[in-house]
């Protein structure tokens, strides 16, 4: 049996826009479940300390081969703290949307390049909106 694992953010001011999103992105979908955490796609392509990069990795190839992952989908968000508490700002939703959009596929080829066999799509959040909508991967 195949499944999708979810890559998202675990903000919590975020997380009632979180489950109808993502249960409306992903209806028809057999089997789907989620890795959470602060940061999630940050940290794949960012080194914080000289692990976290390496755990965040780890945690998904864990998952992979457990969990008979097929598919992955990496979702960032809008107005992500974990980029503002090192100092990144933007002037507007766009900016930010584009940041994000960047560091989608930065992530996307760090995990193409080690998962074999697992396709990587890229979606982002609108909280204003509050749907998820996929994002072309180049």
């Amino acid at each position: 049996m195949s499944a999708l694992l979810v890559v998202r953010c675990a903000d919590p001011r975020h997380e009632k826009e979180w489950r109808p999103a993502l249960e409306e992105a992903f209806q028809g979908v057999g089997g789907w479940y989620t890795n959470t955490f602060l940061g999630s796609v940050k940290d794949l392509i960012e080194k914080q300390g000289a692990t976290d990069g390496i755990a965040a990795l780890r945690q998904i190839q864990r998952t992979v081969e457990l969990g008979g992952v097929t598919e992955i989908a990496l979702i960032q968000h809008g107005d992500c703290r974990a980029y503002r508490l090192e100092g990144c700002t933007f002037s507007d939703a766009a900016s930010e949307e584009s940041f994000q959009v960047t560091q989608l596929r930065r992530a996307r080829s760090v995990l193409v390049s080690r998962l074999s066999g697992v396709t990587v799509n890229l979606y982002y959040l609108d909280n204003r909106e509050h749907q998820i909508k996929q994002i072309p991967p180049n």
